[in-house]
């Protein structure tokens, strides 16, 4: 992926539904990077797996992170608004879940989204699309911004290359 993308899990993340200190079987959780600078650096295995797979457990139930997070950029999101001089800012998707998870190709509606113009946020966008392979979309030009939604665990960010398509 792009060098700048780092994900991370943090099981331990106080005030969280998912906070846990150990797994269901019983195994330590701990803070891990997936994905360090744009390079895959670790699996997540339950006890299961971890047997299949010859390897450690890593205290994951069913394989999946307990909090992910991607360390966010260095500028603000403001700022990241105005560099986008014809885009469409991503609120909120539908049918997310109907993509191709093995080789990433996508398309799902917008359920919220709003047009952008010389750096602008002119109106709310209705009847449109976006699609691409996430992974051609990751390994390209992100930019990230400093700060996150209000659970901390995201940056907003610039993708470009995103297929966008829309009715009247």
């Amino acid at each position: 992926l792009a060098e700048n993308i780092t994900l991370e899990d943090r099981p331990r993340t106080p005030m969280t539904a998912q906070s846990a200190e150990r797994d269901a079987d019983g195994i330590p959780t701990q803070n891990r990077t997936l994905i360090g600078k744009g390079v895959l650096r670790t699996f997540l295995y339950d006890l299961d797996s971890a047997g299949l797979a010859h390897a450690e457990p890593t205290g994951n139930d069913h394989c999946t992170p307990y909090w992910p997070c991607v360390v966010p950029g260095t500028e603000s999101s403001e700022s990241l608004l105005q560099r986008i001089g014809d885009g469409l800012l991503v609120k909120d998707l539908i049918g997310y879940g109907q993509s191709n998870i093995v080789n990433g190709d996508f398309s799902c509606n917008v359920g919220l989204g709003y047009r952008i113009e010389k750096g602008e946020i002119v109106g709310r966008v209705k009847n449109a699309m976006i699609s691409g392979n996430i992974y051609d979309l990751l390994s390209g030009t992100v930019t990230l911004s400093s700060d996150t939604g209000d659970d901390g665990r995201f940056p907003n960010a610039i993708v470009e290359g995103l297929d966008v398509s829309a009715g009247d």
